[in-house]
Order: C-alpha cells, then structure tokens, then sequence
C-alpha cells in the first residue's frame, strides 16, 4: 500500500468511484479523513496537517481537491516546492490522494514525476 495516490481524469464519476476504492482500501473514517481544495486552500495548510503527530487514530489521510498544480495549467510556487520536499521525507501514518479533474497531466513538470514514482 503506497502512501501517496493520483487520480486523474475528466470523468467525475470514475474519479470519485477511484476515491471511494482507495479510501476503502485504507480503512478511512470522518475522524482520519481530511479535505483539502487546492483552488482556495494553501499548501502550508496541508503540510502542517501531515505533518503533526496523530493522537486518536493510527493514520491520517489527506485528499487534494483541485491538484491543478500537476497539469499544464497550474503554476509552481513556494508551498508546491514544499510538498515536493516533504514527499521525499513523509510520514509512514499519512496518505496523501492528489485528485485532478483534468484528462492529462504535465508530464514535464518534476512534481508529476514524483508523484508517478510514489504510486
């Protein structure tokens, strides 16, 4: 079981039916499932969250709404470096889902071929 997963695609509905397979798969519940949509949320945000220690339950996950950063339109700034640094070093209790609603993927960015080597 891979602590980071993409899911990709124009489809909603196959998105979503990959979600709920991979949040099955990790045994989720509310109280260690956590939203984010990158479109209003900052990375920051999510890097503190992944970050801290889980008192209550023995994993976290993370879900990226909005992951635009990973295709042709989205823009590489500070906290998408940040991300990228705490890939290399991530805590073994956290999973992190990157959704993008889009159909393909920047394949030159170096944040795509991360996440291709994390699956």
């Amino acid at each position: 079981m891979s602590n980071f997963y993409l899911i990709y695609g124009n489809e909603n509905y196959l998105v979503n039916k990959k979600l709920n397979e991979i949040l099955e798969e990790l045994s989720s519940n509310v109280n260690n499932t956590y939203t984010f949509d990158l479109s209003t949320s900052k990375i920051e945000d999510v890097l503190s969250l992944a970050s801290t220690v889980n008192m209550f339950e023995d994993k976290k996950i993370v879900i990226l709404n909005n992951s635009i950063f990973l295709t042709s339109e989205g823009k590489i700034d500070d906290g998408v470096n940040e991300l990228t640094k705490y890939i290399a070093n991530y805590f073994s209790d956290v999973y992190i889902i990157f959704v993008v609603n889009y159909e393909k993927l920047d394949e030159r960015k170096k944040n795509n071929k991360i996440s291709k080597k994390s699956k």
